[in-house]
């Protein structure tokens, strides 16, 4: 695997000018398989006390955001955000609460694989939001950090130029089941990982031993599978297996992934997921069944 460390970029840079290359127009992108958003006002209060220090001492040089990981395939114009997810929204969010958000030749920086981009997209845009999406996670940021501008009574044009100049580093992978075996063992701030998550790591990890060179491909593309039926029948990754481990097995007095660990032996692993996606093909089969059955009673 080819890792490129890029030199530290400035928040501003890294929205405009790393996202151009060779002329090509890039954006970050969330694929489905990532957990959704999940930071909440004690992540929001962190970040923007982070942000109000260094502001008030900017000759500290304390105004580094750490690293990102990204996954850049040659033949698509997108960096895919292996790691770093939830501090590049909330950054972007916080950048909408003070100013706006500038496109790029047209693209907002950041673009989501599922329905989340529309409300995104209006946020970033500053449309009018249903009563729904006021209530997204990603509204609920913007407004919490447009009402401690206001109780702090902080210059918005400065804080969000001090912001802009803040800074941030990016290591490019060039391999996705690396990035994400990378993205398992680095610890980076924000919400710790949850039991799929790291159920999903020790799969990664461990198939990437059992198999031959391009095995890993079948491991990636069947957990992308598996996240994409969960999704389309409404159920969380996260639910789905728990609720499939419970039926199987006996949980752990600890945690889920504890009780994974005990119970599978590695060679297990790619059975697991096998059975895990063929349950959840049946049940979203099921469902539509069911949905074709309830339109022609209704007719």
């Amino acid at each position: 695997m080819d890792i490129n460390v890029a030199q530290e970029s400035t928040i501003k840079n890294l929205f405009s000018t790393f996202l151009t290359k060779d002329e090509q127009i890039c954006y970050f992108s969330i694929p489905l398989y990532q957990r959704k958003y999940s930071w909440s006002e004690k992540q929001w209060e962190e970040l923007f006390s982070d942000l109000c220090h260094s502001f008030a001492k900017a000759d500290m040089n304390t105004d580094y955001w750490g690293n990102i990981i990204v996954y850049k395939k040659d033949s698509e114009n997108n960096y895919e955000l292996v790691d770093g997810q939830q501090r590049i929204i909330t950054l972007l969010l916080l950048i909408a609460s003070l100013g706006s958000i500038e496109k790029n030749d047209g693209y907002l920086p950041l673009k989501f694989d599922d329905e989340q981009n529309s409300v995104w997209v209006k946020i970033a845009e500053n449309s009018r939001l249903t009563q729904d999406e006021k209530r997204h996670p990603f509204n609920r940021a913007k407004n919490y950090f447009t009402t401690l501008v206001s109780e702090k009574e902080v210059d918005k044009q400065a804080l969000l130029d001090h912001l802009l100049r803040t800074k941030i580093s990016v290591i490019i992978v060039n391999d996705e089941l690396e990035s994400n075996l990378l993205f398992g063992r680095l610890n980076t701030r924000g919400i710790s990982l949850n039991d799929v998550d790291l159920i999903k790591h020790s799969l990664f990890y461990a198939t990437e031993r059992r198999l031959p060179p391009t095995g890993d491909d079948v491991v990636l593309q069947k957990w992308n599978n598996l996240v994409q039926t969960t999704s389309q029948m409404n159920i969380s990754i996260d639910e789905f297996i728990s609720k499939w481990w419970e039926i199987h097995y006996e949980l752990s007095e600890h945690s889920l992934y504890t009780s994974f660990l005990d119970e599978l032996d590695t060679s297990e692993y790619l059975n697991f997921l096998d059975s895990l996606l063929s349950v959840a093909t049946e049940i979203k089969e099921l469902k539509l069944i069911q949905e074709q059955i309830i339109k022609l009673e209704e007719i």
